[in-house]
């Protein structure tokens, strides 16, 4: 064969090739390329929606953990400030911190106050207040410390007048205090 056939025959299997390649290209690789691109944007897509469900998701148990700590809060202040009178805990109360401080309770007695109207009386409850009047023995140190003991005890609790004796039958450093305190609720 002369070379010049060879040269176009060469160039019409090489256009063939070309040809074929490119009906192969069309016919199956395009719509593999399409299927590609879909699937690509199909996870694109699901990974946003993963990404603002973890966002939900931690906004949720950032509202549960602040609703777990106002209830926690709301039982604090329930102790505070209960919602009745509850008198045998301020018994219970003024004894153990006796206990503690190391003072005498000889006398106590607790009655109702009537409830002061609060300044804005569609927000706040009525305030209610129990008097406790009650004579303690002990050292001054000890009674300082009852004091102490009192003003941080959980329940709001103030002390309105305290009248300070010396106890001069129990020895020298001993006192009498009569005590007027005022234990409050909602």
């Amino acid at each position: 064969m002369k070379p010049s056939a060879k040269r176009a025959v060469s160039l019409l299997v090489s256009a063939l090739l070309l040809f074929g390649t490119l009906f192969i290209v069309v016919t199956f690789l395009r719509p593999e390329y399409a299927a590609i691109a879909e699937l690509r944007g199909e996870l694109a897509a699901r990974s946003s929606l993963l990404t603002a469900e973890i966002k939900i998701i931690s906004a949720v148990n950032a509202l549960i953990a602040q609703y777990k700590s106002v209830e926690g809060l709301r039982e604090t202040v329930s102790l505070a400030l209960p919602d009745g009178e509850e008198i045998a805990p301020i018994f219970a109360g003024l004894n153990a911190i006796a206990g503690l401080s190391k003072v005498s309770l000889t006398a106590l007695d607790v009655h109702a106050v009537p409830a002061k109207q609060a300044l804005s009386p569609g927000l706040l409850k009525p305030r209610g207040v129990l008097s406790a009047g009650g004579t303690v023995l002990g050292t001054y140190e000890n009674l300082k410390s009852f004091l102490k003991y009192l003003e941080s005890n959980i329940r709001v609790m103030d002390v309105e007048n305290i009248v300070l004796t010396p106890a001069g039958h129990l020895g020298d450093n001993f006192y009498s205090a009569v005590l007027l305190i005022n234990a409050y609720y909602q």
